[in-house]
């Protein structure tokens, strides 16, 4: 996942790795959003994706909540307070 997020262009913007579920990773990010990887595989496409979803999130006014992106091509997002 480091590889990936370095790849990308994430590091600098992710806060914590949390790897204490092997089957479910998660990433909080510096903005306030929490990230749900899932399983480690795809890993680098999932990755591929954060970028255009962060982006779209925070231009429609979303400047906090969780995005799923375990799934490829089922990414959701819902705010904290769903």
């Amino acid at each position: 996942i480091i590889a990936s997020l370095q790849k990308y262009g994430f590091m600098d913007k992710v806060r914590t790795i949390d790897m204490s579920q092997e089957t479910n990773i998660v990433l909080y990010m510096r903005q306030d959003f929490k990230v749900v990887v899932g399983l480690p595989t795809q890993i680098d496409d999932k990755i591929s994706y954060l970028g255009s979803a962060m982006e779209s999130l925070i231009q429609n006014g979303h400047t906090s909540g969780i995005l799923d992106i375990s799934v490829i091509g089922q990414i959701s997002y819902k705010p904290y307070d769903e």
